[in-house]
């Protein structure tokens, strides 16, 4: 062999190592990161996971503004909102006490931070009713109307071949009806909105 061969062999011998190295670090670190994001998790980003008062913020932006002044709950006069863990209003106990989204919005004018505002409608919309056709008395062949009858206006439920049906375009998420649900648990219930 002569040494050109010899070179050109320990050139190929060198970068076939180096690669085999390079692989195993990638893999290594690859799986060390994978490692540290499984013990480490980035925080969630702020979703909205309980029903918030008429005029929330977007989630985010609600969590930064609220400063738990309690002055919301207080205004309510139907004791529908209360703390959850991190201290901020949501409607607590949608079956037994709803939003009646009451004139003037006393929950809203009473909110100093300016974590609950007037200035966009559509900030009123705190939710959207889901029925669970599974649990729904209609849709188990019943005659039953109560969440359609329930509705304020009965203009977000109505009946399509006898079973209920919600129109998220009207729907304010006040949570009236699932109060209203003969079925046990009730057939309906309320997703927050969406930030």
């Amino acid at each position: 062999m002569d040494e050109a061969s010899s070179r050109a062999d320990r050139r190929g011998l060198l970068r076939s190592g180096l690669a085999a190295l390079l692989d195993l670090a990638v893999k290594t670190m690859g799986a060390y990161l994978a490692g540290y994001r499984e013990a480490f998790p980035p925080p969630p980003r702020a979703a909205r996971t309980r029903v918030r008062p008429p005029g929330a913020l977007p989630e985010a932006e609600f969590r930064r503004r609220c400063t738990s002044c309690r002055q919301c709950a207080t205004a309510c006069p139907y004791d529908a909102l209360r703390e959850d863990d991190a201290r901020l209003p949501y409607l607590w106990d949608p079956a037994g006490h709803p939003c009646y989204m009451c004139d003037g919005y006393p929950c809203i004018a009473a909110c100093g931070p300016g974590a609950l505002t007037f200035l966009d409608r559509r900030l009123r919309t705190i939710g959207l009713a889901v029925i669970a056709g599974e649990r729904c008395l209609a849709h188990q062949g019943e005659e039953c109307t109560a969440c359609r009858d329930a509705c304020r206006d009965f203009r977000a439920i109505r009946l399509v071949d006898r079973l209920p049906v919600v129109d998220a375009g009207s729907c304010t998420g006040c949570a009236v009806c699932v109060g209203k649900c003969p079925a046990a648990p009730a057939a309906i219930e309320v997703v927050p909105a969406s930030s």
